[in-house]
């Protein structure tokens, strides 16, 4: 009776051992073949041979969980085959001799131990797996370039944030480097790539510990203060921010100063995520408008100026204290010298007299072809080119730009061409409602009396065109203040679109 019940805990005990194997083996395969997209996540361009490797590592490390799986099951029948034969042998044998017994303890210890051993070696190669699929995953949500969680990394967090609810999620930032397309041109891809490395490093170290510090995409960076109201997270992302200006970048015999622009917004009640992420690119973009080196938070939808610590006044101060220092090569260098990315784009042009502080073309197209990359131009674009024939006076173009501005979404950018030209960037939008607004437009700016000429001509015309495939943004541009022009002398029509493919 005795020996039965030790050869039912035998194989009991061998049964729980290996179902706890197997059910980490198949908790590995689940994780590892629930779908590749939750393992890896679309990553930027600089990952894409991450995200090219990682799915024939993880078959790989899939296969030998699977080769693990089939060894144990094999264990695990010959142990039970074992037991059952000492079990058969004990019923063949009536006597019930000591010797008869001791013999069958014997082999049960032997198969036992022998089991034990191969759950040993089992667990272990299962360990080592699991180490493996866990740096896999991580590698998928690491940008290869910067080093810090990727866009997809961002967005689970953002997610898990989000369902906490306001008051609870936290603030979310976005910060963007100023002028970096420029700055490539100027020094370099590989100059551009370290002024991203540093850039992530600084925001990683200062705001990490916090939550989550990510890129974006391209040259931004996203943050998420777990938990962090936005009167704290504010001054937080702005130190955060002026350590970037203040910081210089050694790269070969360059010496680099970058300045970055930030948009903060606290979750608000009832606010969807991407609303969310939009009241932030909102504040980011009125730091843009309002010159960029700055910091805007959100009150609900009103982007208000984070005024300057006084510990960011003494970042500030020691940046301007360190303008002269020495070179890689050894030699002085004056403030003259070492230019910022900004100073060296205000060499490059001539600051607009009137409208100093809306972006200018170059800088729209940055944004358009920020938008583009990230639709992959599966989504209707428009540029529009407002011109003002008549007197453009001071007075008179600020108010045509508060009547442009009342017709703007959130999504659209406004800038000007010159001291008589706004241009607008308006993504996701169709002809028709691009040909609404500017004659919206027209009619209003018509109503208060502006750009009154003795002239034959429209005072206010429009020009619209279309983004067509392979358009640049100059090309764009072009075409819609020619039409803007055409306008101008047709009485009978003010706003002209230029049409699509």
């Amino acid at each position: 009776m005795w020996l039965d019940l030790i050869i039912a805990m035998s194989c009991g005990g061998a049964g729980l051992a290996c179902g706890w194997v197997m059910h980490a083996t198949n908790t590995g395969l689940a994780a590892l073949t629930d779908g590749d997209s939750n393992v890896v996540p679309v990553v930027t361009n600089e990952a894409i041979e991450v995200v090219e490797q990682t799915p024939e590592r993880i078959s790989e490390v899939a296969e030998k969980l699977r080769a693990y799986a089939r060894t144990m099951a094999a264990d695990v029948d010959a142990h039970q085959t074992t037991v059952q034969a000492v079990n058969n042998q004990l019923n063949a044998d009536q006597s019930g001799s000591p010797e008869a017994v001791f013999q069958a303890i014997t082999q049960l210890i032997e198969a036992n131990e022998l089991m034990q051993s191969q759950l040993h070696v089992a667990q272990d190669r299962i360990h080592d797996q699991a180490l493996q699929i866990e740096s896999a995953e991580r590698r998928a949500e690491t940008d290869a370039l910067t080093r810090v969680p990727n866009r997809g990394a961002f967005d689970k967090h953002l997610a898990r944030q989000h369902a906490l609810g306001a008051g609870k999620a936290g603030t979310l930032a976005l910060l963007d480097v100023d002028h970096f397309k420029k700055f490539n041109d100027v020094y370099g891809h590989r100059a551009g790539d370290e002024v991203l490395r540093v850039v992530a490093s600084i925001l990683h170290s200062r705001l990490d510990k916090y939550g989550i510090v990510a890129r974006f995409g391209g040259e931004e960076f996203a943050v998420i203060l777990d938990g962090c109201r936005v009167d704290q997270a504010k001054d937080l992302v702005d130190a955060a921010r002026a350590a970037i200006g203040a910081r210089e970048i050694v790269f070969e015999d360059k010496r680099l100063c970058v300045n970055a622009s930030a948009g903060v917004a606290e979750l608000q009640t009832g606010e969807a995520p991407e609303n969310w992420l939009q009241r932030a690119d909102d504040g980011l973009y009125r730091s843009k408008e309002a010159g960029r080196n700055c910091s805007h938070w959100m009150d609900g939808t009103t982007p208000i100026k984070v005024a300057a610590s006084e510990a960011i006044a003494a970042t500030q101060a020691k940046a301007a204290a360190n303008s002269s220092s020495t070179s890689p090569t050894g030699e002085q260098e004056s403030a003259t010298d070492k230019k910022s990315v900004s100073e060296a784009v205000a060499e490059a042009k001539p600051k607009q007299k009137m409208f100093a502080n809306l972006p200018d073309r170059a800088d729209l197209g940055e944004t358009f072809d920020e938008v583009r990359g990230r639709t992959q131009s599966t989504v209707s674009m428009f540029v529009m080119a407002i011109r003002c024939n008549g007197e453009s006076s001071t007075t008179g173009m600020r108010s045509l730009m508060q009547i442009v501005r009342a017709t703007l979404r959130s999504v659209d950018r406004l800038g000007c061409d010159d001291d008589s030209t706004f241009l607008v960037f308006m993504p996701s939008v169709d002809e028709a409602t691009a040909q609404n607004r500017s004659l919206q437009i027209c009619r209003s700016a018509t109503a208060i009396g502006m750009g009154k000429s003795e002239l034959p001509i429209n005072p206010i015309s429009i020009g619209v065109s279309q983004v067509r495939a392979g358009d640049d943004f100059d090309g764009v541009v072009n075409r819609s203040i020619e039409f803007a022009e055409k306008a101008k002398v047709d009485s009978s029509e003010p706003v002209l679109i230029a049409p699509g493919e």
